[in-house]
């Protein structure tokens, strides 16, 4: 004890600092006080950067007071991400606002008429209301999904993916399921956030999964509609083999015309109208590539299979020269179409259900798989037990090797920037550490699988010009950092299926016209 005065000080005063120090204090005490930050000045903290900022009030004040002009760049960016995780607060906060209407009207004669009470307030449709109406009802059956919107984790687009997900699954079975979905949902976006639902609806219930298909593919069909300026559009809704096999025979011959004004939607239309309705003919020096072939590389963990258009087992052959004939367009002769599915072993060997992936797709039924694999091309693809990554394998030269490319191509689905959807086999395949052709001899090999990556045209040069730099983790995880410092992870994608007690764990294309489609992407995907 240290006393002044008749005002006691708790604590030991070990040094005459500290002594001098507690006198001063108590005089101050003992005169009246007075301003204590004029007699003690105390810096003001700094406020805390808007990305640790819960969303909510205090983020709004911050986001709506600050002046953007004057930041840097990194700060910018956090504030275009604070944004978006106070647009999901607030959704969140109104769709607990529309279900507490929901249940003041419930039960009474108003209740019917609460979506258009909701429309007419918002100055929307009945059909926007009714979309307001369902998120809010799934909040309410999928509390965690509320939760990640309510913290900003999630955005309201993969929201409503997780609480549309699985609908054929009994209601307590689907709750656990989305929930499982939610860790991984903040670093998924909404396309691949929904295949990976799909797989876990299949992964449920295999024979009801198979079941569907076969219903579902009794409705296809090819349908016409009448547009206004002389146009019209024909649609087809088909197997998802089938249509992968249909457009990219549309796209690899449109790719084989030479250059002229056209746009490439526009070579693509006329290839389709060319094959369908002329005789299609090919100029000598752009005539389709022929198929390779897939070469084999030992494995035993899963397979991907090469389809043709059809897949019907054997190449479809090219229909040649034909002298007097020929396409209205030029639009090349049909070649064979590359279709990649991907399925693991033991569903192949009968052993299990287990969903097949189609490249560009997504995942199909055990039954699909196995009927795509029976009339194809197989490459085996051995992966690492322990965490479902693709083995490596590597040359010492630059030029890529057919089973290097393959394994690639099926390891990474897609090209590998954050979100991007183009098929890996249509990207290019770039170094992740520059090549440098004077290495020594004896090092590692420069090209190899692990420093290799699918990266679409654009993604390329944005790697190459853009100031954005690429490294990987040893799970396969690679991390894209920005000129401003940000980094953006993009998972790998895993062949492994892991046990689960229960069975298999939980891990729309286009829709004939009597089926309500799913509101298209902002982001347009390709058309395959």
């Amino acid at each position: 004890m240290f006393e002044q005065g008749g005002v006691v000080v708790d604590g030991v005063a070990e040094s005459a600092v500290e002594v001098a120090f507690a006198r001063i204090v108590a005089g101050w005490w003992l005169s009246g006080g007075g301003d204590a930050v004029g007699t003690f000045p105390v810096e003001a903290p700094a406020p805390a950067p808007v990305h640790e900022l819960l969303p909510g009030p205090v983020l709004a004040a911050r986001l709506a007071g600050g002046e953007v002009s004057g930041g840097t760049d990194e700060e910018v960016v956090d504030r275009i991400v604070a944004w978006q995780r106070l647009v999901s607060w607030a959704t969140a906060a109104q769709a607990g606002d529309v279900a507490e209407l929901l249940a003041r009207r419930r039960g009474s004669r108003e209740a019917e008429f609460a979506v258009d009470e909701i429309a007419a307030a918002l100055t929307t449709t009945r059909a926007v209301a009714a979309r307001t109406v369902e998120l809010a009802v799934g909040l309410q059956t999928h509390p965690t999904v509320g939760d990640a919107l309510a913290a900003g984790r999630i955005c309201e687009r993969r929201a409503r993916v997780l609480v549309d997900a699985a609908p054929t699954v009994p209601l307590d079975e689907r709750v656990a399921l989305v929930a499982a979905l939610v860790s991984e949902a903040q670093s998924l976006t909404a396309p691949r956030l929904r295949d990976r639902a799909r797989r876990a609806e299949i992964e449920h219930d295999p024979a009801a999964a198979q079941a569907r298909r076969e219903g579902e593919k009794r409705r296809r069909g090819v349908f016409y509609e009448p547009l206004p300026d002389a146009m019209a559009r024909i649609s087809a809704y088909l197997p998802a083999e089938d249509a992968q096999a249909l457009y990219r025979t549309v796209d690899d011959l449109a790719r084989t015309l030479p250059a002229d004004a056209r746009s490439t939607d526009q070579r693509r239309a006329d290839a389709l109208v060319d094959q369908v309705c002329g005789t299609p003919t090919y100029d000598a020096d752009h005539r389709p590539d022929s198929p390779g072939t897939a070469v084999e590389t030992c494995t035993t963990d899963s397979c991907t299979a090469d389809v043709c258009a059809g897949h019907t087992g054997a190449p479809a052959t090219s229909t040649g020269h034909r002298p007097g004939s020929g396409g209205r367009r030029g639009a090349g002769s049909r070649g064979r179409a590359r279709v990649l599915v991907t399925v693991p072993f033991t569903t192949l060997a009968g052993l299990e259900d287990l969903p097949g992936e189609i490249a560009g797709y997504g995942p199909v039924p055990a039954d699909v798989a196995r009927q795509i694999a029976a009339n194809a091309t197989w490459t085996r693809l051995l992966t690492d037990p322990a965490d479902g990554r693709l083995l490596d394998a590597g040359t010492r030269t630059y030029r890529l090797a057919r089973p290097l490319r393959a394994a690639v191509e099926a390891r990474d689905i897609t090209c590998c920037f954050p979100g991007c959807r183009v098929p890996a086999d249509r990207c290019d395949l770039d170094h992740i550490d520059p090549y440098e052709p004077d290495t020594a001899t004896g090092t590692e090999p420069q090209t190899r699988a692990s420093n290799l990556q699918a990266l679409c045209r654009h993604h390329h040069r944005l790697k190459t010009h853009g100031e954005w730099t690429v490294t990987t983790r040893p799970d396969g995880t690679t991390t894209w950092t920005a000129p401003t410092g940000h980094t953006y992870d993009r998972p790998p994608e895993r062949y492994d299926h892991p046990p689960h007690p229960d069975g298999p764990p939980p891990d729309q294309p286009g829709q004939p016209p009597e089926r309500a489609a799913e509101p298209p992407d902002p982001e347009p995907p390709p058309p395959f």
